[in-house]
């Protein structure tokens, strides 16, 4: 799940940006609507302050206790002109990175093969989409990611790799 809005422009936002009312309440409708029978037994998020916020959000509706995982930090991607050479090549390294901390944070949350909902933010759910689905940078660059927008994907392992299947993709409460 994307966290909800802000209300402050996307270049301006700090990590400890909160929520703002609208923000709160979108967060509360997309959780009580798309989530109540996911049997969600986690909830892991992002420890900036607006991730956070929809996670104990979600948490006061699934009765799930979150944790806080610092890997699910936003990462700033596409911030300058998407078409500069050296943008794209910075998105790819950003994505290599990001990948063994997503494989941790896989082999951390997924032993028990539990339903987890992951309160992060729209460049971190690309990442997930490029690594677990095989999305070009092309392709995640393109997709639009909602605010309280939730997006399913079936995660599993098998001979050591995680292979995974989307389910739907930013569905909105």
């Amino acid at each position: 799940m994307r966290h909800g809005t802000t209300g402050i422009d996307v270049r301006e936002q700090l990590p400890s940006s909160p929520l703002s009312q609208e923000g709160e309440k979108s967060v509360l409708r997309s959780v009580q609507k798309l989530l109540p029978n996911q049997d969600i037994k986690k909830i892991v998020s992002s420890p900036f302050e607006r991730a956070k916020q929809s996670a104990l959000l979600a948490s006061s509706v699934l009765s799930v206790i979150p944790v806080f995982e610092k890997g699910l930090s936003e990462i700033d991607l596409w911030v300058d002109d998407e078409n500069d050479k050296d943008q794209v090549n910075k998105v790819a390294k950003v994505m290599d990175k990001k990948a063994p901390i997503l494989k941790e944070f896989l082999d951390t949350y997924l032993k028990d093969q539990d339903n987890i909902l992951v309160s992060a933010h729209g460049n971190v759910i690309r990442v997930f989409l490029h690594v677990l689905l095989g999305y070009s940078l092309n392709q995640v660059r393109g997709i639009d990611i909602d605010n309280a927008s939730v997006t399913c994907l079936s995660v599993l392992k098998k001979d050591g790799l995680y292979r995974a299947s989307l389910e739907y993709l930013n569905r909105v409460g």
